[in-house]
């Protein structure tokens, strides 16, 4: 693989941010949001947007209103005819947080004022961190997941193009699955934050995988454009508890950007060190690596991950005072 950009999207300033994600718009720009206030949770932190054309970087930006409320995780998404999707999460507490969405149809220099996703919502619908993919029959398809009660992952899906949504039941963790000697005043344990993608010689095979608790990449299947889904079952992937995407190579072969390592006897969470990506050959039954991305001592966590051609786009978290923008050629 090739590097054709590494680079931080804005200099460092002494504050936090983290949970990026980007989209690739029809122009060839590209277009990133994260979250970023005093620290993660604060009522100062907004979701905050820059553009990258010609192979720069334009100044950041907030994309939504000081409202003293923590906004958190967003997410973009460019439908068939160019409309570009913000979607992000509002709330003081991530079980009770909702979903919001803000349009722009001019490349994300302007957006409409937000509006709640689902009306009524609590815990969160729609994209919780990770890209909506296209279906083979059109549809939209949400990788979703709740907080409250235990981490659960479900599936948020729109057939006209993100006015309404229709969920899925839960994918949870099978309770053989839960390690013994984690202290039970731990009650963030399960599964959260799921990538998908669509079998291409499958339609309506879809798979997702999970970040969780337990040390090890879950994963589940649907057969019926993501509408229901099996039992879910860990991989051969360890998982550190922080999240992970993936994408279709123009092979067919996936692309998964994670941090490969598993948590420590009697926790839940594990060091963000090293960002590497894998590839599989076998519709995700076993990964080899790739590359490293980012190394050493550090927090190198929560990539977002397109391919588009031959080339692979990914930002990512370092230390949660910057964020990262890489492109490879393959």
């Amino acid at each position: 693989m090739i590097i054709k950009a590494y680079e931080y999207v804005y200099p460092p300033d002494g504050m936090s941010c983290h949970a990026s994600h980007f989209a690739l718009l029809p122009d060839g720009s590209v277009f990133a949001v994260w979250f970023y206030g005093s620290a993660e949770g604060n009522g100062d932190v907004c979701i905050w947007g820059a553009k990258r054309t010609g192979g720069r970087w334009g100044k950041p930006r907030r994309l939504t209103e000081d409202d003293g409320i923590p906004h958190w995780n967003p997410v973009l998404h460019v439908s068939d005819g160019g409309r570009l999707f913000l979607f992000y999460k509002k709330g003081e507490t991530i079980p009770e947080w909702h979903t919001e969405v803000m349009t722009s149809d001019d490349g994300g220099d302007s957006f409409s004022a937000p509006r709640e996703l689902v009306g009524g919502d609590s815990g969160g619908r729609g994209p919780v961190r990770n890209k909506i993919i296209r279906l083979s029959d059109g549809s939209w398809l949400a990788p979703a997941s709740t907080e409250g009660g235990g981490w659960k992952c479900f599936a948020d899906r729109s057939t006209d193009e993100g006015v309404t949504w229709k969920r899925s039941e839960d994918i949870t963790i099978p309770a053989g699955a839960l390690r013994p000697g984690i202290p039970p005043e731990e009650k963030r344990r399960g599964l959260i934050q799921p990538t998908f993608w669509e079998d291409p010689r499958r339609p309506g095979h879809v798979t997702a995988l999970m970040r969780s608790t337990e040390g090890r990449i879950f994963r589940a299947d649907s057969d019926d454009f993501g509408a229901t889904f099996g039992k879910a079952r860990a991989t051969g992937m360890p998982n550190n508890n922080s999240g992970i995407d993936a994408d279709l190579l123009p092979d067919g072969r996936i692309l998964l950007a994670c941090n490969p390592r598993s948590v420590p006897a009697g926790s839940i969470w594990g060091k963000r060190t090293p960002l590497s990506l894998f590839v599989s050959g076998d519709g995700g039954g076993s990964f080899e690596k790739l590359t490293d991305v980012a190394t050493g001592d550090g927090t190198f966590a929560y990539p977002a991950l397109r391919i588009s051609g031959n080339s692979v786009y990914l930002t990512f978290t370092w230390n949660r005072k910057l964020i990262y923008f890489v492109q490879l050629e393959l």
